[in-house]
């Protein structure tokens, strides 16, 4: 038998505008999720590593290092020691790098402006627990509540 355990059924809470920690070769790193859906997770890269794992207060107002990051919603499951720390109503600004993403991938003004003001309006919400399951056809998710 593998000692390796296979992240299987495991639960996340969802947060937009969040801050999660992982493990990642001893250290952790931080991301904010901007955006969440059943295929892809959108976030918010920081350059900062830790030793142990960050509150809030320590990550709150760094500046990200990279705006926009699309990621298979399957990466979820490869993160070690994944927490939600805290979380910031996003607005405009922490959105600018996921807008210019959508306009590259070909959705219009109306769109985008649509989609940022449901993420505003989704990160005034409380976290949503999901599950995500590996399948033969990649993850499911499936809410919790």
């Amino acid at each position: 038998a593998s000692s390796q355990s296979v992240n299987n059924g495991n639960v996340v809470d969802i947060q937009w505008g969040g801050y999660y920690t992982s493990k990642k070769e001893g250290k952790f790193g931080i991301f904010r999720l901007l955006d969440f859906n059943k295929d892809a997770y959108h976030i918010q890269l920081f350059q900062e590593k830790f030793n142990h794992s960050p509150s809030f207060d320590v990550v709150k107002d760094l500046r990200p290092f990279v705006w926009h990051v699309p990621i298979a919603v399957g990466g979820l499951l490869n993160q070690d020691e994944l927490k939600l720390i805290g979380h910031n109503e996003l607005d405009e600004q922490s959105l600018m790098g996921y807008e210019g993403y959508l306009r590259q991938m070909g959705a219009d003004e109306a769109i985008i402006k649509e989609m940022v003001s449901r993420l505003v309006e989704y990160s005034n919400k409380p976290p949503m627990k999901v599950q995500l399951t590996e399948s033969a056809d990649g993850v499911d998710v499936l809410p919790l509540e």
